[in-house]
């Protein structure tokens, strides 16, 4: 599947992976199915070529393939508890390419850079941005991380090893998203008191977020 969506492929050949997975996460009544199709497209998310990611939100943006709120199997107990926490994973990964979109860079392979050569924390790209880019950027990793909170898995899902492997995943970008929210507040901070009004009132919000 990482050779089908790599660059050096025919982007008609990528374009029907992408429709393949769109259609077998659509028509699947089975929660093991549909979070093993999830997988696979976060690890190529991940791991993959990064043609694959643009390819994937122009498809998104255009089919809202993700978005499987009414998705649920009732074959058991444990199908409808693991239903519900494939259904906030399909809202992270939407979210996750969302954010891609807005940032124009995938954060989970961001190299955090130093702020000094005696320095040992590094910094993220949101510490350095205009007020403008801000202002687009934080509301949308607030809501990223939001989606990340969510899946936390309740009842029996919790000890699935199918839902702990996709969590796993999940966690592996947590930092990187909140070094660049905290970055990113950070440097909101430094430039409030230069803003416009308009822009003052939509920074206090993202602070209200933040504090939440």
């Amino acid at each position: 599947i990482f050779y089908a969506t790599s660059a050096h492929q025919p982007r008609a050949d990528v374009a029907y992976c992408i429709h393949t997975l769109s259609k077998r996460l659509s028509k699947t009544r089975n929660w093991i199915v549909a979070i093993k199709t999830l997988i696979v497209i976060h690890r190529i998310l991940r791991e993959g070529d990064p043609s694959f990611k643009e390819d994937l939100v122009t498809y998104s943006r255009r089919v809202r393939f993700l978005q499987i709120i009414h998705f649920k199997d009732d074959s058991s107990p444990l199908a409808w508890d693991c239903s519900a926490w494939v259904r906030n994973y399909a809202q992270f990964l939407e979210e996750r390419l969302e954010c891609f979109r807005i940032l124009k860079y995938d954060i989970d392979l961001e190299h955090l850079t130093k702020s000094s050569p005696n320095s040992t924390k590094g910094r993220s790209k949101t510490g350095m941005l205009t007020s403008d880019e801000l202002l687009e950027q934080l509301p949308a990793l607030q809501q990223l991380l939001h989606r990340l909170i969510c899946c936390q898995p309740e009842g029996s899902a919790f000890n699935n090893y199918l839902i702990q492997y996709a969590l796993a995943l999940i966690l592996k970008e947590s930092f990187k998203i909140y070094c660049a929210l905290n970055d990113g507040i950070i440097k909101l901070v430094e430039v409030f008191f230069d803003m416009t009004r308009y822009d003052a009132v939509k920074a206090m919000h993202i602070y209200k977020r933040a504090g939440q």
